[in-house]
């Protein structure tokens, strides 16, 4: 799906059940906005404003599991989440 358009991305997710974990807020964000306006359902969408390189994967994966923990799949249905909200405290440098 990695040369798959964004529309087919969130669409194919939603069909399994998925939640869609990007970088490209502005573009998931204006297609949860449609999906939400034609009452199309999808099973939500996790943005992350950072892109974590290979060196900070590991806190990447800890970011998602402090919200996965935190919320339910209910939840996250037909939301759209930003991931900064949920890092901790003093993680703030960039990523590389």
């Amino acid at each position: 799906m990695l040369n798959a358009s964004d529309e087919a991305q969130l669409a194919a997710y939603a069909n399994h059940g998925m939640t869609l974990l990007t970088y490209n807020a502005a573009d998931l964000a204006r297609l949860a906005k449609q999906y939400a306006e034609t009452g199309q359902a999808h099973s939500g969408i996790i943005v992350s404003a950072e892109q974590y390189g290979r060196r900070h994967f590991g806190e990447l994966l800890r970011t998602v599991l402090r919200l996965l923990n935190g919320v339910t799949a209910d939840d996250l249905r037909d939301c759209l989440v930003y991931l900064e909200q949920y890092k901790e405290a003093g993680t703030g440098e960039p990523r590389s």
